[in-house]
């Protein structure tokens, strides 16, 4: 059958699939519209799916904010190519807006939520995979409430910070903290929160260090313990 170049243009902006494969879905479905639909979503489904075991070691961190909250997620891909891709970035821009303007605080919130025209987050990711080439995980995201001041900093697009002050009123010294801990990448926030066998082993290199500069027992076990 003849397929109307109109035809293949309503279906591509129903679903945002591409020309040809709109084209296809439709000689393939006799013209039938909500046919060529679920078609060309099995045929993304397939795509995803052949792609779901495939390594993500690249990506991207992006953060927004409103007056109430702060977003920060990370998303990954395959490739660094594939992360400079308009179509990822806009992907990870609107997970994110998701998050940040339904208030999710976990990824099974996340999972549930609606994007446009998909019913899932999962369905938009599987489409977004499809047209990509590339597998796409959504690895972490925190959303905090805007009870302070707040500090904003991304180097680059792979390392990112925020940092929430609660007794001082200086945007300036929120956002140097936010670089400080950007750079410095501190695993632990305080003493309480480092595992004891952390402790342990850091004690033990720090001992080997100072008893290899000569120092006498004494001052070596309060450099240790930090005394």
């Amino acid at each position: 059958m003849t397929i109307k170049a109109i035809d293949v243009k309503k279906l591509r902006e129903d679903t945002n699939a591409g020309m040809m494969d709109c084209k296809k879905a439709l000689i393939e479905s006799d013209g039938d519209f909500e046919k060529a639909k679920t078609i060309l979503k099995e045929k993304g489904q397939s795509k995803a799916d052949s792609k779901s075991d495939r390594t993500t070691a690249q990506g991207i961190v992006v953060i927004q904010s409103n007056e109430d909250h702060a977003v920060i997620l990370e998303v990954n891909c395959e490739t660094d190519f594939a992360a400079k891709d308009n179509l990822f970035t806009e992907f990870v821009d609107r997970i994110a807006s998701l998050i940040l303007h339904n208030n999710l605080d976990d990824m099974e919130q996340l999972d549930k939520q609606k994007s446009d025209d998909f019913e899932s987050v999962e369905e938009y990711r599987k489409f977004t995979i499809s047209k990509l080439g590339e597998n796409i995980t959504i690895r972490r995201f925190r959303r905090i409430n805007l009870d302070g001041i707040l500090g904003r900093y991304i180097h680059g697009s792979k390392i990112a910070s925020l940092v929430l002050l609660d007794y001082d009123d200086s945007v300036e010294l929120a956002k140097d903290i936010a670089m400080h801990v950007a750079a410095s990448k501190p695993e632990y926030i305080s003493n309480t929160d480092i595992p004891e066998e952390v402790i342990k082993e850091e004690s033990r290199i720090l001992r080997v260090q100072v008893e290899q500069e000569g120092k006498p027992e004494e001052i070596i076990d309060k450099i240790v313990d930090g005394n």
